[in-house]
């Protein structure tokens, strides 16, 4: 009788062992964020999404490069060893080092998922013009509000910019982190709603 509770026990014990392993054997990847969960990553705030990732999950040695695939809303990070060959799930699971940093980086890059593709915003001269008054009036003061500090660019260079890269650049200046960066995006539109269509 004590052998079959010591087994029923040992057993419990593997089991919940074996699925929290589970994950790590699927190639290092992180599950879809849940539905419940509604903040989606602008597509245009990858690259500040990149920058924290990798600030948090330095790369290991034993690690030469790799890629991440971001398929069905599974972000998998696939791993190349020093020797240039891309790394097997068991070859992942065996080195410790290597498994933490892809699956923390799995985790980091699926804390989001990732919104709808947008294009820039797309302003003949005219509408430029009157976009100068929002970047110099409300836009620049409401990035600095949000501890994103840059200063208003001179009005005729307002007619070649490239308005999201320098939103976006000017995140990646501040050095603000991703949940501040998502906000500042959504509090502090790039086009005034007066704008938007164009």
């Amino acid at each position: 009788m004590r052998m079959r509770w010591r087994l029923a026990v040992l057993g419990a014990v593997l089991a919940v062992a074996a699925a929290a392993l589970v994950p790590v054997w699927l190639g290092a990847s992180a599950p879809p964020p849940p539905a419940s969960q509604s903040t989606e990553l602008p597509p245009q705030l990858e690259g500040v999404q990149w920058d924290q990732c990798m600030i948090e999950n330095l790369v290991p040695e034993a690690v030469s490069g790799f890629f991440v695939d971001r398929d069905s809303g599974r972000v998998t990070v696939h791993v190349q060893g020093s020797d240039g060959r891309f790394w097997t799930d068991d070859d992942v699971v065996a080195n410790p080092e290597v498994r933490s940093f892809a699956v923390k980086l799995a985790e980091c890059l699926g804390r989001y998922p990732m919104g709808s593709e947008t294009g820039p915003p797309q302003l003949d001269l005219a509408e430029r013009a009157i976009y100068y008054d929002y970047l110099a009036g409300v836009l620049v003061p409401c990035l600095d509000r949000h501890g994103v500090a840059t200063s208003v660019p001179v009005r005729p260079s307002v007619r070649y910019l490239d308005l999201t890269t320098w939103y976006v650049q000017a995140l990646r200046v501040a050095d603000v982190d991703l949940d501040q960066a998502i906000r500042t995006w959504r509090e502090c539109p790039i086009v005034p709603s007066y704008l938007e269509g164009s």
